[in-house]
Order: structure tokens, then C-alpha cells, then sequence
């Protein structure tokens, strides 16, 4: 099916999950999806428009940033705390101290809490 399309290039990977996923803690890596899950699955598209090269391997169906680079809390942990699960937390923590101007962003980056907010405003 992914070739149906005159896409350039399509790409699509299984990586079976297994009972070694379980014996890492949730809160050991940003990515906490290890018991519910069997497989993950990476799809990737490639095309050249224009002289540019695109591709796409972000999960946008949960959910984006707002298009201007201004992301709040609230608006990044909608898709956030779906993909990053109780992880969330802890990597905008991580990106406070790490990149508090927000210089590192894309439609699903995680954002800093600004200065000004505190752990209780956020919730």
C-alpha cells in the first residue's frame, strides 16, 4: 500500500517488543510504552517538491504544538502525556533548564515552562 502512491521512497519497520521491554522501568527512558505494546511500528515517506526533501515520521494524529512556535503547557501536554506518558513531566522539567528560550522545536517538541510559572499553576 505504500507504494500505491508515486511517493519517491516509502519505508516500513516492525520492532517486535518483548518481555525484555518489560524489565525497564516506564521512568527509565522518555518513551514509556514497553508492557502495553507488541510491536512498534515506523512508517517513513520521502518526496522531493521543489527541490526540497521531505519526511515525515511523526505521530501528528495526537496532537500538535501551535504552528507559530508558541506552545504552552497545556496545549503540548494534550499530546504529550499520550506519547510520553507519566514522562512527560520529567522532560518538560528537562527542556526548562536545558532550552528555557525554546530554541529546539518542531510540531511535538516539548516545551519549557516559562520562568514565571510554577509547578502548581501548571495543573
Amino acid at each position: 500500500m505504500l507504494y500505491e502512491e508515486d511517493v519517491g521512497m516509502a519505508l516500513l519497520q516492525l520492532f517486535p517488543y518483548n518481555r525484555k521491554m518489560d524489565e525497564i522501568s516506564e521512568s527509565k527512558t522518555p518513551f514509556p510504552h514497553r508492557s502495553r505494546c507488541l510491536y512498534l511500528i515506523l512508517y517513513m515517506v520521502a518526496w522531493r517538491e521543489e527541490g526540497n526533501v521531505e519526511i515525515s515520521e511523526r505521530n501528528l494524529d495526537l496532537g500538535t504544538n501551535s504552528k507559530d512556535g508558541a506552545t504552552s503547557y497545556a496545549q503540548a501536554s494534550i499530546w504529550g502525556k499520550k506519547y510520553f506518558g507519566d514522562n512527560f513531566e520529567r522532560l518538560v522539567h528537562v527542556k526548562t533548564i536545558v532550552d528555557p528560550a525554546n530554541f529546539f522545536k518542531n510540531e511535538q517538541s516539548i516545551p519549557p515552562l516559562p520562568l514565571s510559572y510554577s509547578v502548581e499553576e501548571k495543573q
